[in-house]
């Protein structure tokens, strides 16, 4: 965790890029910017079927954040770097989003779910949960992925 002051100077850079690269995303996508108490809200609603709507509420008391990301929410993440915002927010307007889901073979029941966001940098964002009684045996699983478009086509 970042001293206070620190967090709050690089939240405040953080917001500004994201701000100004709204921009370029607002004639394809609804745009909602926040601060509410002590988060910042910012989200994007894409105009466009088959692309992918994305949220991040980001605590200045805990320095943690929620994301909703293709419908899958991911709460209390620790942010260890201010700096991925920007580029996940891209990476998703650029349609480098599947959902995964595991589904067991023997029951035909989701198990697993992750979504994975590939970065503009060539890294990944990958945010995953089980679900009530995953088996743990990777063999029984089924991956059936969902891709999603590029806000922008």
């Amino acid at each position: 965790m970042l001293p206070d002051d620190t967090f709050e100077v690089k939240l405040a850079e953080t917001m500004a890029t994201v701000r100004a690269w709204s921009g370029f995303v607002a004639d394809v996508a609804d745009v909602e910017d926040a601060e509410i108490g002590d988060a910042w809200h910012f989200g994007l609603v894409p105009h466009m079927a088959g692309a992918c709507p994305v949220e991040v509420v980001v605590r200045r008391s805990d320095q943690r954040c929620d994301f909703t990301i293709a419908g899958e929410s991911y709460e209390d993440i620790a942010i260890a770097d201010l700096d991925l915002l920007p580029k996940v927010l891209a990476a998703v307007a650029d349609g480098r989003v599947i959902r995964r889901h595991g589904v067991s073979r023997a029951t035909g029941l989701k198990r697993f779910t992750a979504t994975i966001v590939r970065l503009p940098d060539g890294g990944v964002f990958e945010m995953a949960h089980p679900s009530p009684g995953a088996p743990a045996v990777e063999s029984e699983i089924e991956w059936r992925d969902w891709h999603f478009l590029p806000y922008r086509r």
